[in-house]
Order: C-alpha cells, then structure tokens, then sequence
C-alpha cells in the first residue's frame, strides 16, 4: 500500500513540475460574451494540481464573470469582498492607501503609463466609475498566484491594460491580491 500512495506522490509532483510555467488565454465569444477557454500549455492542470480540492475547471470562471459583473455595476463592496483580507490590511489599513487606490491597483490602473488618476494624481470612486468593463484575455499561474492579464474599457471608449492577481485561500476560495507597496 506504501509503494502505491509513493507512485502517486512521484506522479503529481512530476505532473506539477511539468505544468507549472502555463498559461491559458480567455477568448471572448460573441454568441453569448461569456469566456472560452482555450488551453496553452496546461495552465488550468497545474492550478488542479496545486490545489486538487478545487474544482478550478467550474469555480474560476464564474469568479472571473463575478469580478467583471461588480466592475461593470460599480459595486466596489462586492470587490472588497473579493479581496484577500490580509492584502487589504497591509495596504489600506497599515500603509495608509485610500480605498479607491487600491480598487485601481488591483486591476493594475495605478502604474506609470496606465493609471486612471485625476490630474491631481488622485483617484476617486469618480475615475473609477469611467471603467465601463474589463475584458480578460489570458490567464497564468505560477506558484501560488493566478495573473489574469487584460483591457480595462474606459468611458471615452480608449482601453487600457488590465492586469489582477488571485490567489486561494485556505477555504479554497478565489481572492483578489496584489503587490505589496
């Protein structure tokens, strides 16, 4: 029975080591807008086997849909919510970043070049109500971070690049996360 419970251990750290560099791009359809998932390199296998108590394949993309849902409603609680509790603290609590920042940062709209600030270098809840959706278009995992890279549409109808970090929880729950500073 040993040998048996080994040969599978060699096994998933073998599959783990060989899928662990992938990615997965999300093509939007234009039949029903809801994202198709076309595999590169194996991407949802690794997160399967980093974390086999999710079921990643049916969990991921409601997440995604939810995450896009908020943004296109302005619901910023429902984002909060979504976030990672001690990357929030760490941010907004303990370095002092306002809210609205931070919504900003997680989607990656607060960096040289792409940044949704006013002209005062601030963003209020009035700049992130010009982000009209996001749209993502492929996803990676490495480690423990799952990086879904995108655009951000923009209420003058430009587009920007959109990148949010996820990670699981230890009740196996999606929550958004970014760098810390």
């Amino acid at each position: 029975m040993k040998n048996r419970y080994s040969f599978v251990l060699i096994g998933v750290l073998l599959l783990g080591l060989w899928s662990c560099k992938g990615t997965q791009k999300v093509i939007e359809t234009s039949e029903r807008k809801k994202p198709k998932i076309e595999m590169i390199n194996g991407a949802m296998d690794s997160l399967v086997t980093k974390y086999p108590a999710i079921d990643h394949r049916t969990k991921l993309i409601p997440f995604l849909d939810q995450v896009k849902a908020n943004v296109e409603q302005k619901d910023w609680g429902s984002i909060f919510a979504k976030c990672s509790k001690a990357h929030y603290k760490t941010q907004v609590v303990d370095m002092k970043i306002s809210p609205t920042q931070y919504i900003a940062e997680l989607f990656g709209l607060h960096r040289v070049d792409n940044s949704i600030a006013n002209e005062k270098g601030k963003i209020t809840y009035d700049e992130l109500r010009t982000m009209q959706t996001i749209n993502y278009q492929s996803i990676a995992f490495d480690g423990t971070i799952i990086t879904i890279k995108g655009k951000a549409l923009m209420e003058d109808g430009s587009e920007m690049d959109m990148e949010m970090m996820l990670k699981v929880d230890v009740n196996g729950e999606y929550k958004l996360t970014g760098a810390v500073g």
